[in-house]
């Protein structure tokens, strides 16, 4: 599987998948470095889901009984609504499935998980170097490292105790 990266905002990974639910039986997706999306027609009306990348939990590795009895391979980046959850790859031998579940985790700076029954996931031994999975924050409540805009042009203040001024001759002005 090839990945290729032009512009951040552009997709970079499109498909088209089966949807049960979907008037003409497949949903459409994109997906590029901060979005998910699906589009996809129900009912006789045109969805569009955008997604932030950060919604998923991470990429998971899972396995699925075939139609023959064989086992699948399934790359999945999941949400917690399955009916988000996005397969990215599938392979009926393991030989190059374990390279692409890496490096989805990589490239979309998410956990790898591994599905240990249907529905539940734990974070793989091997994550990529850059995501950790327990303190992994969404970006709305990481530490803001500096000041806000409107703040920077101020001074900050010093603690401690206030002047006071004495000895001093107080003017009033009076009509």
């Amino acid at each position: 599987m090839t990945i290729l990266r032009t512009n951040a905002a552009e997709p970079f990974f499109a498909t088209s998948r089966p949807d049960a639910r979907a008037d003409r039986g497949r949903r459409e997706i994109a997906i590029s470095d901060t979005h998910v999306t699906i589009n996809r027609r129900v009912g006789g009306v045109d969805m569009h889901l955008a997604l932030q990348v950060t919604a998923y939990r991470g990429v998971a590795l899972c396995l699925q009984a075939g139609q023959d009895g064989a086992v699948v391979y399934q790359v999945r980046l999941v949400h917690p609504d399955t009916e988000l959850t996005v397969v990215l790859d599938e392979a009926l031998d393991d030989r190059n499935i374990i390279a692409d579940w890496r490096l989805w985790a990589r490239v979309l700076n998410m956990p790898a998980l591994v599905e240990r029954s249907v529905g539940h996931y734990e974070v793989a031994e091997s994550t990529p170097d850059s995501v950790e999975a327990d303190n992994a924050l969404p970006r709305r409540h990481r530490p803001s490292k500096t000041r806000p805009r409107f703040l920077s042009r101020r001074q900050m203040g010093v603690p401690g105790a206030p002047v006071i001024y004495t000895g001093e001759r107080e003017i009033i002005a009076r009509d």
